[in-house]
């Protein structure tokens, strides 16, 4: 696990090898393996990107890790996803 930290944002980027048996693991699993790893909560993780290696059971993961819940809130996009449907409902 190779940790940077990057006190302006109030975070540190990890950077680890996540193995797998069957599929690429989703980003909510790689968070809870990400949080358990860091000894932090899975509220302060951000999962950036998941890359698999073809053919081998091991996935490249960059996340960071933010001091507190505020900080992630602050400075982490909110998904695009929620914004689409709270719009087609109101």
């Amino acid at each position: 696990m190779d940790v940077k930290e990057q006190k302006l944002l109030s975070r540190k980027r990890v950077e680890m090898f996540v193995e797998f048996e069957n599929a690429t693991p989703s980003y909510a699993e790689v968070k809870k393996k990400v949080a358990a790893e860091a000894k932090v909560s899975e509220d302060v993780v951000a999962v950036q990107h998941v890359y698999g290696t073809f053919g081998q059971r091991k996935a490249k993961v960059i996340a960071n890790v933010y001091d507190s819940k505020e900080a992630l809130d602050k400075i982490e996009q909110k998904p695009k996803v929620k914004a689409e449907k709270k719009a087609e409902g109101a």
